[in-house]
């Protein structure tokens, strides 16, 4: 009769363990979550399994940072004994607002996995699988620094490495609320060789459509291998962006018989700008967290062009960036101007940018013009 009591008693208690154990698990994820970014968090329901566990209606709100989640499985693998591995985490309808990305970054490294220079360094890195379905991130710490997009994502991470890419969607980009309309995918052709479908871009009433281009995808880089690209005429590009932790990117095109008519038509200053011929160079960018730190362009053509910046319109679009003398300088030298061969150099140096046309042409004359802007502080 004892052994009978004891039995429905350790009964009672495995059952009221699952009972309330969902409400003590939140409690604790709750209490972590405030502690570690000093927020304010609420998750309507949590439910588990021995390998799952699934999260509805999350909200954790902090002086840098807003996330919201509609649901989220965390499924498990063991591999031994009582030795839980992540295997997929799935989150649908997440969204990330940043209103203080310095000190969001810093909340973040927290979670960076520490190097050791010892045996467990040799281990087999945890891969777990990674699905993000109708994401949206918004960085809205000022008018001049606003990024949104709106992406689902899926894919493989080995620690913190992307092995195995399945899809990429973006389906809107903002950036300082100038809304572009992009939608592309990346296609996995073997290993990290990838297939970028760019589906369309739009900006107000342009659009450019159906462009495919290589891509190999490596641990800190995304390398772009020559290929034809109509928005550049009958041009070649070809490049490679170069990551380093957190968040400096480097980007370094080079174009081959590029011409830039399609592309003034599509940032709408065709009726200011007419630019063609054929041109050759390097271009190589760096920024960090959205700001441009350095720029560094060169470009040369051998063949014949023509520039025509139309005086009464352009002053409206150049106003903002140069001083009048110098955009009476520059429309003036290149009013209607038919060339043989030229030359762009633009780069920027701390807060001033640097633009310099060398241009020969034999019935007008050279165009040699250099102009420099400085960028308001802050800028």
């Amino acid at each position: 009769m004892r052994k009978r009591s004891y039995f429905i008693i350790l009964l009672a208690i495995i059952i009221l363990g699952f009972i309330f154990s969902p409400l003590i698990i939140k409690k604790l994820l709750i209490r972590y979550i405030d502690e570690k970014f000093s927020a304010a968090t609420a998750i309507e329901s949590l439910s588990f399994s021995l390998d799952k566990i699934k999260l509805k209606e999350v909200d954790i709100k902090s002086d840098d940072f807003r996330f919201k989640l509609g649901e989220a499985e965390i499924d498990f693998s063991f591999e031994g004994f009582l030795k839980p591995e992540l295997g997929l985490l799935k989150l649908s309808g997440p969204e990330l607002k940043i209103t203080d990305l310095d000190k969001f970054r810093q909340n973040i490294l927290v979670f960076a996995p520490v190097s050791a220079d010892n045996k467990e360094k040799k281990q087999k890195p945890q891969v777990f699988k990674l699905s993000l379905d109708n994401a949206s991130l918004a960085i809205d710490e000022s008018p001049e620094l606003y990024l949104g997009l709106e992406f689902s994502f899926r894919g493989s991470f080995a620690a913190s490495e992307l092995i195995d890419l399945k899809n990429l969607k973006i389906d809107r980009f903002d950036y300082r609320n100038k809304a572009v309309s992009l939608s592309f995918d990346l296609e996995q052709v073997k290993g990290r060789n990838m297939i970028l479908h760019l589906d369309s871009i739009k900006h107000e009433d342009r659009e450019i459509k159906n462009i495919s281009l290589p891509l190999e995808i490596g641990k800190d880089s995304i390398t772009l291998k020559e290929s034809p690209l109509y928005v550049l005429g009958e041009g070649n590009i070809e490049g490679k962006l170069q990551y380093t932790p957190p968040d400096n990117f480097c980007v370094n095109l080079i174009l081959k018989s590029a011409s830039f008519n399609f592309l003034i038509e599509f940032l709408g200053q065709d009726k200011n700008v007419i630019f063609r011929g054929p041109f050759a160079g390097v271009i190589d960018l760096c920024f960090k967290a959205g700001q441009v730190l350095s720029f560094d362009s060169s470009l040369e053509s051998s063949d014949n062009g023509v520039v025509h910046l139309r005086k009464e319109v352009t002053f409206d679009f150049l106003k903002q960036y140069l001083d009048k003398k110098s955009l009476k300088e520059l429309v003036d030298s290149f009013n209607n101007y038919t060339y043989n061969s030229g030359k762009i150099g633009l780069k920027m140096k701390g807060d001033t940018i640097s633009v310099h046309f060398d241009f020969f042409s034999q019935s007008r004359g050279r165009r040699n013009v250099e102009i420099n802007y400085h960028l308001p502080q802050g800028g």
